[in-house]
């Protein structure tokens, strides 16, 4: 699904948003580019109150491989390397090309850096996972996906709480 800015009345630190399912809220800001080089934008998604919530990048739109920040409720946010369907390894900070596992060191790069993750819950907001995507190589990347899951242990998602979306980021 291609997904265009619309505005994100529900949330006046955002100027994007879309609804990819009935339980779960995206938002981003237009990208800034700093100095001629780097490409900044923040991310925010809100999903029902204790269950965990997921945004990555993969250059197919499937989940593995990707990259993608999780957010426990009552815990930490984290970015997973994406490599199985089992609880993915947990990578700090700036991924690239030496932090990478061996067999993915071929593929040409695809995700952006991904920093400030942050995870809150609260009984109106519900879970919301924030985080800031910045990136020297041009654009965003612009294969998203999602995912939540159906309490606050990272397990299994469900087939009707996920999804990708290919995003116009301006």
């Amino acid at each position: 699904q291609e997904v265009a800015c619309s505005d994100a009345s529900s949330s006046s630190d955002f100027d994007c948003s879309f609804k990819p399912f009935s339980t779960m809220e995206f938002f981003w800001n237009k990208p800034t580019t700093t100095d001629n080089v780097t490409t900044t934008t923040s991310v925010m998604a809100k999903v029902p109150n204790g269950v965990w919530a997921a945004v990555g990048f993969s250059e197919s739109g499937f989940m593995i491989p990707a990259l993608a920040a999780v957010g426990i409720p009552g815990g930490d946010a984290q970015l997973h390397l994406m490599t199985s369907k089992s609880t993915p390894e947990i990578v700090a900070g700036v991924v690239n090309e030496t932090s990478m596992p061996l067999f993915w060191r071929n593929l040409p790069p695809y995700a952006p850096n991904m920093t400030d993750l942050a995870v809150t819950t609260s009984e109106t907001e519900g879970t919301v996972l924030t985080f800031n995507v910045s990136t020297t190589s041009g654009e965003i990347p612009n294969k998203v996906i999602f995912a939540h899951g159906s309490g606050s242990d990272l397990m299994y998602h469900g087939f009707f709480s996920k999804g990708m979306a290919t995003l116009k980021w301006g």
